[in-house]
């Protein structure tokens, strides 16, 4: 069975798929091919756990990151908090991700601008926090 944090990040891609606004670009990891703007990547940066002494089980906190990318023109911050809003949206309406987590909430926003790409492109990162138990050395249980 597959890790419980990888899970979210699946459940989460697949939430944000078929926004129109991104046309299917809409990549399961941080690295990916920038063809064509807007799109978006999803990735986890990081997990705190705490042990529960009952029943051995771990309480998970993982941080999962939305990257926005968007051509840098004057209107470049509407573009991105256009797709922000369709995210935000979106995650909100599943929130526990169908059962696969117990609680999340939007962590943080930047917004700037990227070089990373071959020319510059505006940047969005959105980190949503989702919070899950597991039994302890057991992370991919259901």
């Amino acid at each position: 069975m597959t890790h419980r944090r990888n899970r979210i990040r699946d459940a989460v891609t697949a939430l944000l798929a078929d926004i129109p606004a991104a046309g299917g670009r809409v990549y399961n990891s941080r690295v990916f091919p920038v063809r064509e703007l807007p799109c978006i990547a999803v990735y986890t940066l990081r997990e705190n756990s705490t042990l529960a002494t009952l029943q051995r089980r771990t309480t998970r906190l993982v941080q999962v990151v939305i990257d926005i990318h968007a051509q840098a023109t004057e209107r470049v911050d509407d573009d991105l908090d256009n797709l922000a809003t369709e995210i935000e949206k979106r995650l909100e309406a599943d929130w526990q991700l169908s059962g696969l987590a117990i609680n999340s909430a939007i962590d943080s926003t930047v917004i700037g601008l990227s070089g990373e790409a071959q020319k510059a492109t505006g940047l969005a990162r959105l980190t949503y926090e989702y919070e899950y138990t597991v039994t302890a050395g057991a992370p991919d249980a259901a």
